[in-house]
């Protein structure tokens, strides 16, 4: 009898210090999750950021292969012969090209390139000096507008959306009929074409005009 008493008692002491370390796992700080205000608190993740970006631009060239491009694609469309790897050679013998071959529509990573624009103001005033800003607002609009440069000259009009678009959760998001604050209308190309100039040629302008230009890392 004692000895179920004893077994008793080390297994109520075992359940509660089981609920004890079970509360204390459930409310750990994630370890893979880096949040807005700590990003922009470290100039080291704030410069991770930009390179990110950067590396996620579409390309077809350079001298490695990229997240959805390779070098040798530039073989694909001109007139020249592919002369290296041989078993790369049916790049020479392409008859048909499927329609989506070209496609872009990453309306992803401009909603990614949108929130770091508006978080450089909002998280990184204590981290970030005023002509750092500048420059990296700039930068990030530079990007956003070659992304847009990318895309026009594949799919034509495209959406212009230059700010965070948030469902509030009222009624349908994508109408099909009636407009909404979501569903944005194409634009035409030469819109798109004038409002990256545009972009592009201020965005030159502001990392011209700062007096020194200062690494985010520094």
């Amino acid at each position: 009898m004692k000895n179920i008493s004893k077994y008793k008692i080390l297994s109520l002491a075992f359940l509660l210090s089981f609920g004890a370390c079970k509360k204390e796992y459930l409310e750990r700080q994630p370890t893979s999750i880096v949040t807005d205000d700590q990003l922009w608190k470290d100039p080291k993740l704030i410069t991770g950021l930009l390179a990110n970006y950067y590396n996620r631009l579409p390309t077809d060239m350079g001298l490695t292969d990229q997240a959805g491009s390779q070098w040798r694609n530039m073989a694909d469309y001109d007139d020249a012969m592919w002369s290296g790897n041989s078993n790369d050679e049916g790049r020479n013998n392409i008859v048909n090209y499927n329609r989506d071959r070209w496609r872009l529509y990453d309306y992803g990573f401009i909603r990614d390139l949108n929130l770091a624009i508006e978080n450089v103001d909002k998280f990184g005033t204590g981290t970030l000096t005023d002509v750092q800003k500048t420059q990296l607002k700039a930068e990030f609009r530079f990007i956003r507008a070659y992304m847009y440069f990318e895309m026009v000259k594949r799919m034509g009009g495209v959406p212009l959306i230059t700010t965070q678009m948030i469902y509030d959760f009222g009624g349908d998001p994508i109408p099909t009929c009636k407009p909404h604050a979501l569903k944005k209308p194409k634009c035409m190309t030469s819109s798109v074409l004038s409002w990256m100039r545009s972009r592009m040629i201020s965005a030159i302008r502001e990392v011209r005009a700062a007096p020194i230009y200062i690494p985010v890392w520094r």
